[in-house]
């Protein structure tokens, strides 16, 4: 997963060059937009689910997301079965 998300981030870079760019988490950038980066505790369910928060040290942990297949208990997937 690590190699894919520097071959994201070497194309971005090679395509937009002179742009300000910040590569990350979709859940994440969810998370500093409804806390404008402060601290709290963001939980998402959509077709997947998962919770994600941050300190006010601004370290981030994640718990969920992994997909059905090891368990997305509250996403749309989920409620559908």
């Amino acid at each position: 997963v690590e190699r894919l998300s520097v071959l994201q981030r070497d194309a971005i870079e090679r395509t937009f060059p002179n742009v300000h760019r910040r590569v990350l988490n979709d859940v994440d950038a969810a998370h500093l937009g409804a806390f404008a980066a402060k601290p709290g505790i963001l939980i998402l369910s959509g077709t997947g689910s998962m919770a994600w928060a941050r300190n006010s040290k601004g370290q981030s942990a994640r718990t969920g997301g992994w997909g059905d297949l090891i368990g997305d208990e509250g996403s749309s997937h989920w409620i559908g079965q």
